[in-house]
């Protein structure tokens, strides 16, 4: 994944791997595709145009989960600094 801001002139890779994207006013969140040793996508986040420099550093998001099989996530909403994501684990054995 790339930014750009004048037309392809010069461009910054923000995130290696990048499969999609969520624009929130003051976030950019980003999904990693899973390599053949991973089993799932990775959800990172970066603040947004700090002092006029985009996308700083893309940051792993920790779920509050010992395995991450089977997990699938929404960004339900971003109000200032707070997120709002849903995660549902689709295990049948999960409680």
């Amino acid at each position: 994944m790339i930014y750009t801001a004048d037309f392809f002139e010069n461009i910054q890779t923000v995130q290696e791997g990048g499969d999609n994207f969520f624009q929130a006013e003051y976030f950019l969140f980003v999904t990693i595709k899973p390599t053949d040793s991973e089993k799932n996508y990775e959800l990172r986040i970066a603040t947004l145009f700090d002092d006029f420099r985009p996308y700083l550093e893309m940051k792993k998001i920790q779920l509050p989960f010992e395995a991450n099989d089977h997990l699938s996530f929404t960004i339900l909403r971003s109000e200032g600094p707070k997120v709002f994501i849903t995660v549902v684990h689709e295990n049948e054995g999960f409680k």
